[in-house]
């Protein structure tokens, strides 16, 4: 198993991600997979992206050590949305406000074509529900009152990027 660090970078703005990768087969082509790097791939195209892996490691404890002291995102230099070393998940670490808005940014507009609705409303019918699904559906959410005025965990966590 390969454990490796690579740097995937727009050659038309130099903007980079850098992320990392387990494979067997470390001439696989992969990319990266980051949203931001991904909305990237569209609207640049892949051909203007270049790849190259700045280490290959020895566990996947060395490599998320790595990664952890190489990427620090900023929008304005790179695709990266979180602090690396947690392998491609933020669990639990919270985005920049300017990572959110690139990723806000990015959605705007999308909606489904009427043609793509189609499909989806087509693929439902026809299925069978059992009665208890049924039910259930029907029924509203035990738990609304309950979550009234709930906070989320990650309520107002940002990142301190110096």
């Amino acid at each position: 198993m390969h454990y490796t660090i690579y740097k995937t970078t727009n050659l038309l703005n130099n903007k980079y991600y850098i992320g990392l990768h387990r494979t067997e087969n470390i001439a696989d082509g992969y990319m990266g997979s980051g949203k931001l790097l991904k909305a990237a791939f569209h609207e640049y195209g892949k051909e203007n992206f270049y790849t190259e892996i700045l280490y290959d490691c020895k566990s996947e404890k060395e490599m998320n050590a790595i990664e952890k002291i190489l990427v620090v995102p900023d929008v304005e230099t790179n695709y990266n949305v979180i602090l690396g070393g947690y392998g491609g998940h933020n669990k639990g670490q919270p985005m920049s406000e300017a990572s959110k808005k690139s990723l806000r940014d990015i959605n705007l507009g999308k909606k489904h074509t009427k043609e793509t609705k189609l499909k989806m409303s087509l693929s439902k019918k026809g299925k069978e529900f059992s009665e208890a699904h049924k039910r259930a559906m029907r029924i509203p959410k035990k738990n609304t009152e309950k979550m009234k005025g709930h906070v989320p965990w990650n309520k107002g966590l940002t990142y301190n990027l110096v």
